[in-house]
Order: structure tokens, then C-alpha cells, then sequence
């Protein structure tokens, strides 16, 4: 009841907003800037072409939205069976994705500060996503991409999630009530794990979790037709607290080399705009960014967290490859405002 009330709450706030909506049925195009809210009902479609930017509010009731081009805006709401695809780029403070029937599938580039899921509706990544944090309640979630979170991540009410991508975790990991979490890729935590409910691996290889910090398992962990692995860096070889179910096939560090590397990062910085030296390097890398930044990932080309800073602001920091292995690694970053920056570098 009080899911229901918040939607009504937020679709009626930006109905009384909407200075851009046509008639049921028709199609609604933008081609150029719009600074307009936008209200989508059932029947009805809201386009943006490849040289279109939205950077008003967006309210999708069982209607479509499609963007091709960029969407900046505070708020996007998709509700009541509506869907919204991505092929562009999406810079949104607060994306929602609510109630039976409503689809999210992105195929291009997407920075959220607060991703929610509810509702038993469904979100599939292709593309690139970023958030600071991401909630996944009664709904599903697939990805097959690659997927950020600076901070926290939940999976939480009988929901469930896929992962079949790279996948990493600046903060915890959470995974409760009633809700199942797959993978057959290894998972980077860079924090705590908590599991209160159903993980399991991958069916062919294996799948898993790379843990700085802890690991909490009250939970089932693993099935005897899939292989799990769980790597504590803080504890190897075990979990460091355990009172549920672990299936004998699950191992510990024993997966890096079925880890999935990082799909589809091109070379160039997307948005933030960063100078990277010496590349390649044998141990020192200093970046320098026009804004300040708040956030610098490294991961290697199995896709683990090799070094991880999360408190910078700053629009200068060093980082030490030393004591890594000779190979290809990547710098992921972000700025205080979101914007967001992947540079490769090669270890010598």
C-alpha cells in the first residue's frame, strides 16, 4: 500500500509539471534539447533521436520511452507495465523501476546516484551501467554487461538476480529475504557480503565473490549443480561467519581464472575528462581530472579489484601498480558530480 501511494504521489507531482504531452496514441520525438517533464500514458511513446537531450523529469505510466540520444534529469519513473530502452546515454539522479509487466533494458551507457527495482518488474543490462547505489526488491535483474556500484548493493524480497557479467561492489553486498543470486562470473566486493538467503554459481565453471573485507553467511550457499567460490581476502579458505548451508561444491579462491573480464570499455574517458601518466608504467600512475575525484577503481584483466579508493575529492591522486603482476589493467573513476572515466594501462 505504501508502494502504491508513493507512485501516485510521484506520477501526480509531475502531471501537474508535464508542458510536453500529446493525445493517446501518438508519438512524441525529440530531436534537439528539451528541458520539458514528460508524462507517457498507455499507447503512447516518447522518442529521443540521436541528436536529442531531455533534461526535464520523466514519468512513464504503461507507456514507451526510447532514447537514442542523452537523458540528464533528476528523476525517471517507469511504472504500470511501462518500458524504457536505452540505446543512448542516461545521466539520472533517481531511476525507478516499478510494478508488474514494466521492462528496463539498457544498451548503452547509464549513471544512476539511486537505482530501484520493485514491483516484480524487470531490468536487463547489455550496456555499460554505473550507480552509487542500486536496490533490488521483488523484481528481477539480469546482467549481462557491465555493472558498478560505487556503494551499496540489495537484493532483497524475493527477488532475483542474474549475473553474467562484470560486476563490482564499492561498498557491501546483500543478498535477503527470500531473494536468489546467481553468477558465473566472480563478483568484486570491495567491503563486507552478507547472505541471508540463496546464492549459487555458476553450471559450467564456476562463479563467485572476491571479498576485501568480511563474510556473513546465515544463508544457502552454492547447489550441487552449480560451482560457487568465495575468495575472502580478509580470511581465505573460509567464511568468516557461518550459520547456514554450504553445498560441498563450493570452493574458496580457487576461481580467478573463470573470472569475466570488462566487456565493451572503450579507451577514451566517457564524460569525465582525465590526463593518465605514465602509460604504461612500472608502479606510479598520477591522474589528474578537470573536476574533483571522488572515486578510483583498479581492476585487472581477470575483472578483480586490485586497488580500490573510494574517499578522494580531489582533482589529484596517485596510484601504485608496484606490487601488481605485468599486464593490462583498468582505471575506473568518478567524480563528485557522477561523471564517470575508464582509462586502460599497461604494467611493465
Amino acid at each position: 500500500m505504501k508502494k502504491q501511494l508513493l507512485l501516485i504521489i510521484i506520477l501526480c507531482a509531475l502531471k501537474t509539471t508535464i508542458s510536453a504531452q500529446c493525445s493517446t496514441g501518438c508519438t512524441y520525438n525529440v530531436s534537439g534539447l528539451s528541458t520539458s517533464d514528460f508524462y507517457i500514458l498507455p499507447g503512447q511513446t516518447l522518442c529521443v533521436a540521436p541528436t536529442g537531450t531531455i533534461t526535464g523529469r520523466i514519468a512513464v505510466s504503461g507507456g514507451t520511452l526510447c532514447n537514442q540520444g542523452k537523458i540528464q534529469t533528476t528523476a525517471v519513473l517507469i511504472a504500470n507495465g511501462g518500458h524504457f530502452n536505452n540505446y543512448g546515454t542516461g545521466k539520472i539522479d533517481t531511476l525507478y523501476i516499478m510494478q508488474n509487466n514494466t521492462n528496463f533494458t539498457n544498451y548503452g551507457t547509464m549513471t544512476n546516484t539511486v537505482m530501484g527495482t520493485g514491483g516484480s518488474a524487470t531490468s536487463i543490462n547489455n550496456g555499460t551501467m554505473l550507480a552509487t547505489l542500486l536496490g533490488d526488491s521483488t523484481s528481477t535483474f539480469i546482467n549481462n554487461g557491465n555493472l558498478t556500484i560505487n556503494l551499496d548493493f540489495y537484493n532483497a524480497y524475493s527477488s532475483s538476480f542474474t549475473n553474467n557479467g562484470f560486476m563490482s561492489i564499492g561498498r557491501d553486498f546483500y543478498n535477503a529475504t527470500s531473494s536468489s543470486f546467481s553468477t558465473k562470473c566472480m563478483v568484486n566486493v570491495s567491503r563486507d557480503w552478507y547472505n541471508s538467503a540463496s546464492v549459487t554459481g555458476a553450471t559450467t565453471g564456476c562463479g563467485g565473490f572476491n571479498v576485501t573485507n568480511n563474510t556473513y553467511n546465515s544463508g544457502t550457499l552454492g547447489s550441487l549443480s552449480s560451482h560457487l567460490d568465495i575468495c575472502d581476502a580478509n580470511n581465505p579458505g573460509t567464511i568468516n561467519a557461518n550459520t547456514g548451508t554450504v553445498a560441498g561444491t563450493t570452493t574458496y579462491c580457487s576461481c580467478a581464472s573463470s573470472a569475466c573480464t570488462v566487456v565493451g570499455i572503450k579507451e577514451i574517458t566517457q564524460e569525465l575528462l582525465v590526463g593518465l601518466f605514465p602509460n604504461p608504467t612500472t608502479g606510479l600512475i598520477s591522474v589528474q581530472s578537470e573536476e574533483s575525484i571522488k572515486t578510483a577503481v583498479v581492476t585487472n584483466q581477470l575483472g578483480q579489484v586490485v586497488l580500490c579508493n573510494l574517499h578522494i575529492n580531489d582533482t589529484t591522486v596517485q596510484l601504485d601498480l608496484g606490487h601488481q603482476a605485468k599486464g593490462v589493467y583498468i582505471v575506473a573513476l568518478t567524480s563528485n558530480s557522477g561523471a564517470t572515466a575508464f582509462k586502460k594501462v599497461i604494467k611493465e
